[in-house]
């Protein structure tokens, strides 16, 4: 379920949820047949429907975000820490809770192990 924080005057601030599947890797969201095409994999699909799913549909305005996340790998689940930025902000686009990834200024992902448990935390913030 997300959870927003507003200032004072009502100003949406910053945003957390929790996801639970673990964001492709880059280096597999888009996929090339032996004929040329491209086609996008189903777990790229299905980690940006369930961002959206747990978004409800919500934006956060502003000029400019720093973007926090947490993946927690499950049992046997693998994956580098520079590859899960770029499907994860993608997410987030295509879910409208930003409006475009040249906003984001800064990101940091940490990576965690929760076996019985994987999941992504995201936390989307306003840069003042």
């Amino acid at each position: 379920m997300p959870t927003w924080v507003q200032d004072d005057a009502g100003n949406i601030r910053a945003f957390f949820m929790a996801v639970p599947l673990v964001p492709p890797s880059a280096n597999t969201c888009v996929r090339h047949t032996r004929r040329g095409r491209h086609y996008v994999p189903t777990n790229v699909k299905a980690f940006d429907q369930a961002v959206r799913l747990f978004a409800r549909g919500h934006s956060i305005p502003g000029k400019a975000f720093k973007v926090k996340a947490t993946v927690f790998l499950g049992f046997a689940q693998k994956g580098d820490v520079d590859n899960f930025q770029k499907p994860l902000i993608d997410a987030l686009v295509k879910a409208g809770v930003i409006s475009s990834d040249a906003k984001v200024k800064e990101c940091s992902i940490r990576k965690e192990r929760d076996r019985e448990d994987p999941r992504t935390e995201i936390c989307v913030e306003v840069c003042l």
